[in-house]
């Protein structure tokens, strides 16, 4: 029994091959289900921050940093002396 190379066959079998090979892989360009972009999250627990959450956070940021206008970024500030 002799085996005879035919091109079409040949050809249907590898693209065949390369479109399972492309829809079982996962695709890279897919997202992790997380929370979207710029939503804040507790720490604690994982999941998103409350409103009063989101409130104490940036009241305690805005207590210990400043706007340094020269850098265009956030400073931390000295800490401050404790009163006596």
């Amino acid at each position: 029994m002799q085996l005879r190379f035919n091109a079409a066959a040949s050809l249907a079998a590898l693209t065949l091959a390369a479109t399972l090979a492309a829809t079982m892989a996962p695709s890279v360009y897919a997202q992790k289900a997380t929370q979207p972009a710029g939503v804040p999250l507790n720490t604690e627990t994982g999941s998103p921050a409350g409103r009063s959450q989101v409130k104490m956070d940036t009241k305690e940021f805005m207590r210990t940093h400043e706007w340094d206008e020269e850098r265009s970024v956030w400073v931390d500030l000295p800490p401050r002396k404790s009163k006596k």
